[in-house]
């Protein structure tokens, strides 16, 4: 192939532009491959600005759940305490009725018809046990 063959078929196929274009990317190929690096590394730190977004907009739902989480937390602990300190009121009540009974006991007068009993009782132990026999019996008649 001939040199006048060569232009020719350049010629038709994009005539003087074409001649122009390939000049100017024989000249300007270096600055190309820098255009390109640069192109691709502004496109690689946007992904990461944008990862990076995500990562933050993520981590500030994490630690609203966080405070949300530590509010029912801090509320269940109020609760526990407050249940804990009913008990405790409780069971103090309960060993002062202990007590009470345990001092009740102990002041019973077990003599029937004793005049020094504090308080007097209404009855006596006799006529309570003949009162459950009458009872029994009228049950177990009718």
């Amino acid at each position: 192939m001939t040199w006048e063959t060569a232009i020719t078929l350049i010629g038709a196929l994009g005539g003087l532009e074409a001649i122009k274009y390939l000049l100017e990317s024989i000249r300007n190929r270096r600055t190309n491959k820098r255009k390109e690096a640069a192109g691709a590394a502004s496109m690689e730190l946007d992904n990461r600005s944008k990862e990076q977004d995500m990562a933050q907009k993520h981590n500030a739902y994490l630690e609203q759940q966080l405070q949300e989480r530590n509010l029912k937390v801090d509320a269940m602990y109020k609760a526990n305490e407050q249940l804990i300190e009913e008990k405790t009121q409780l069971l103090i009540e309960n060993g002062q009725k202990d007590v009470a009974i345990e001092a009740a006991e102990n002041a019973r007068c077990n003599v029937n018809g004793c005049l020094n009993r504090q308080p007097p009782r209404r009855y006596s132990v006799r006529s309570y046990k003949s009162k459950k026999q009458n009872d029994n019996e009228t049950k177990t008649t009718t």
